[in-house]
């Protein structure tokens, strides 16, 4: 998650500011898009996809609140699974040794 996040997050901010700069140089009416002809509407487009973060903060609440939903019946799940591995296990060792 860390590294999806510190690594694709800035390409991906870079990418949703390029897109909200280009709409709203367009949106003024401007129809060059060169670098220097978009450059003053570069923070309004920033401003716009930077409303992204606090979205994504919310999904990640809600997924991590869903999950930790589950937390208990896994660790039960766990607990069983180890549970009987180790006992089958020594029932396992003792049928080959009677052989």
């Amino acid at each position: 998650m860390y590294v999806l996040g510190a690594s694709l997050g800035p390409i991906g901010m870079g990418v949703l500011s390029s897109h909200f700069t280009t709409a709203a140089a367009l949106a003024a009416g401007v129809t060059d898009t060169s670098f220097e002809a978009l450059r003053p509407y570069a923070p309004q487009g920033l401003h716009s996809a930077l409303y992204i973060i606090p979205v994504l903060g919310v999904l990640l609440g809600l997924v991590l609140f869903a999950g930790s939903r589950t937390v208990t019946k896994d660790m039960e799940k766990l607990r069983l699974w180890m549970h009987e591995s180790t006992t089958q296990a020594p029932a396992a060792e003792s049928a080959e040794a009677a052989n």
